[in-house]
């Protein structure tokens, strides 16, 4: 899936679906954004998701900005990782 986001945006948003497909709670669940460059700026580039009922699922909501740095047309792949207690 690809967005077109503008050069020097504010209060852009990234929601990711974090779903527990276990028969237990899952706690304490880490998401966080892996080496955005320095052009993207989140609000926090990671949130704690306290816990997730079984077989249901949660939304990590990232805020973030475009600085006037960035290339205009530049393609950026994000990565995020999902981990949690165990």
């Amino acid at each position: 899936m690809v967005h077109k986001v503008p050069q020097g945006s504010t209060g852009n948003k990234i929601e990711l679906a974090v779903e527990n497909t276990s028969a237990a709670i899952t706690r304490h669940v880490m998401v966080e954004a892996q080496s955005p460059p320095s052009w993207l700026k989140f609000e926090k580039s990671s949130l704690t998701i306290d816990e997730i009922q079984p077989l249901c699922e949660a939304v990590a909501v990232f805020i973030f900005s475009v600085d006037e740095t960035a290339s205009i047309g530049t393609e950026l792949k994000l990565k995020f990782t999902i981990r949690s207690e165990a």
